[in-house]
């Protein structure tokens, strides 16, 4: 699964084709359940494309594979996109859902370590900073 995670995280990063991007991202739904690189690549296909079907399937896919461990901090990130779909908040909200107020709170806010990330996800650091974050 790590093999095919990674090569599939890769064909979203490479490819210019957005329905390749797509289908992608769907098979990380399907398969990349609580995986860090998943997680990341779905991240980074939300911000980097500018095709409005891709990032709602980015979204969708990232709704299917978060766990607990990575809501705050997708919170966190999501809140400061400008091309944010209805499904990008509707994946914020069921996070509200799951997480307490507190912890929804500190997120939102980027209050201690919930908060980090500042670089964004064009700072292109997700890995490095979802495996240093405690949550």
């Amino acid at each position: 699964n790590e093999q095919a995670i990674a090569g599939l995280v890769n064909l979203m990063a490479d490819s210019q084709d957005e329905s390749t991007r797509r289908r992608a991202a769907e098979s990380l739904g399907k398969i990349g359940a609580g995986n860090e690189q998943a997680i990341a690549g779905l991240l980074n296909l939300m911000a980097d494309s500018q095709d409005e079907s891709t990032r709602w399937r980015a979204a969708e896919s990232l709704g299917k594979i978060i766990t607990v461990d990575y809501m705050s901090f997708i919170i966190a990130e999501l809140k400061n996109h400008s091309q944010l779909n209805s499904d990008a908040y509707k994946l914020i909200w069921n996070c509200a859902q799951v997480l307490s107020y507190h912890d929804f709170y500190r997120a939102w806010n980027g209050k201690g370590e919930r908060g980090r990330g500042s670089e964004g996800v064009r700072g292109g650091n997700w890995m490095g900073i979802l495996t240093t974050t405690n949550y």
